[in-house]
């Protein structure tokens, strides 16, 4: 068979406690179904390669991987995102992917965790599934996105507008430097009566963005804030990575890829 290998690409985290909760047992998914197929890391954020790599951890860039399967003389290459929204880090993947798109028989890039319609209603099942969040009549959760300018920004309202449709009236959707802000998300939940606020990453990992911007100490962070607003705050520090039901939809993403690409088949 000719060789194939299944390239897992990640923004990463420095953290190696919370790599090995969330980015491998993805990356570990994925091998263990993907038969016959190696399995090969790289990350995006040049920031985290080259504080792993001063750490003493060796992580390639996009490039650096696929010019090492290049070597290796592998002929099947499916890329496959971690990303939960194809933003700036997606494109910045595709663009430094381009180049090697002829050095392949078969080369493809899967799709972010929220690309296509069906992707909103699948996290929302995986997530209650987990038990991340539950329908309540006096406990809200608060989704705590990245949030980006770059236009798929609008991901983060379409989801809260998903949870919606799905019943769950009391999960909201906000960023950290996109819109909805937490601003929006005070507002509307003095529209109910809730006595409970949840807290939850709504990203891969829970890195800098949830242990400080939402669970930190500090004045302006999310947890302060509702508490000031008078709310009992409860945090959920575990990135969407550490759940068996969400690293489940980044396999069947890989898997669709495939599909769309059998042995012999077109770029």
């Amino acid at each position: 068979m000719a060789g194939q290998a299944v390239l897992v690409v990640s923004f990463g985290t420095s953290h190696l406690d919370t790599l090995e909760k969330t980015i491998q047992p993805i990356e570990w998914d994925i091998a263990g179904r993907m038969t016959g197929r190696v399995q090969r890391r790289a990350f995006t954020s040049g920031m985290i390669i080259r504080k792993m790599r001063r750490q003493g951890t060796a992580v390639d860039t996009v490039r650096e991987a696929l010019e090492k399967l290049k070597q290796k003389g592998y002929t099947h290459v499916y890329i496959q995102p971690t990303h939960v929204i194809p933003g700036e880090e997606y494109d910045r993947l595709c663009a430094d992917a381009a180049s090697y798109a002829g050095a392949f028989a078969v080369f493809r890039i899967g799709r972010p965790l929220l690309t296509e319609t069906e992707d909103y209603p699948a996290l929302i099942q995986a997530m209650e599934q987990d038990g991340v969040i539950e329908k309540a009549s006096t406990k809200a959760y608060l989704l705590m996105g990245h949030g980006t300018p770059h236009i798929i920004n609008q991901a983060y309202p379409a989801f809260d507008y998903w949870l919606k449709r799905c019943g769950f009236d009391n999960v909201f959707v906000g960023t950290v430097e996109g819109y909805p802000t937490l601003d929006t998300l005070l507002e509307q939940l003095k529209e109910r009566q809730y006595q409970e606020v949840v807290l939850v990453p709504m990203m891969l990992v829970a890195g800098d963005h949830a242990q400080n911007d939402m669970a930190g100490d500090e004045e302006d962070s999310w947890k302060s804030v509702l508490t000031r607003h008078g709310y009992t705050v409860t945090l959920q520090m575990q990135g969407l990575g550490a759940y068996p039901a969400v690293q489940a939809l980044y396999v069947a993403h890989v898997q669709h890829m495939l599909e769309l690409s059998p042995e012999g088949g077109e770029r």
